[in-house]
């Protein structure tokens, strides 16, 4: 028995490791926050990471992310901005009304697309929250 546990760990532990390179090696986009508790007219702001192919991050990518109403069909693109550090960006998206939406997120510098599961945005617009800090 001890000696099944010991082995499914170390199984385990070696997924693990094979799965994070092989995410180095893909490339990819990793978002530091999702849009969970944006209402309609609200504005989410989350940090884009951006992984090279090769592991590195790029030095000049434009990635873009796009959100799509799915009740409505209307979508929308908005440019992430460079923090200034070499792959790291920020992002700004506004979920103009509720309903739902399924967005993606574009690298920048291989077009390369990554989808994300869909969100639901609830609640009614609040006029002072969409023309406060404008």
């Amino acid at each position: 028995m001890r000696r099944s546990l010991i082995a499914l760990a170390l199984g385990l532990c070696a997924a693990g490791a094979l799965a994070s390179g092989a995410l180095a090696k893909e490339g990819g986009v990793e978002l530091s926050s999702t849009p969970f508790g944006t209402p309609p007219g609200g504005t989410w702001s989350t940090g884009l990471t951006l992984i090279d192919l090769n592991g590195r991050l790029p030095a000049d990518a434009k990635p873009t992310l796009e959100l799509t109403n799915l009740d409505t069909g209307e979508r929308k693109t908005f440019a992430a901005k460079s923090t200034g550090e070499v792959g790291q960006y920020t992002l700004d998206v506004v979920f103009p009304t509720a309903g739902r939406y399924a967005y993606t997120v574009t690298d920048g510098f291989t077009d390369r697309e990554y989808s994300y599961p869909p969100v639901r945005i609830v609640g009614s617009i609040d006029p002072e929250r969409t023309t406060r800090g404008r």
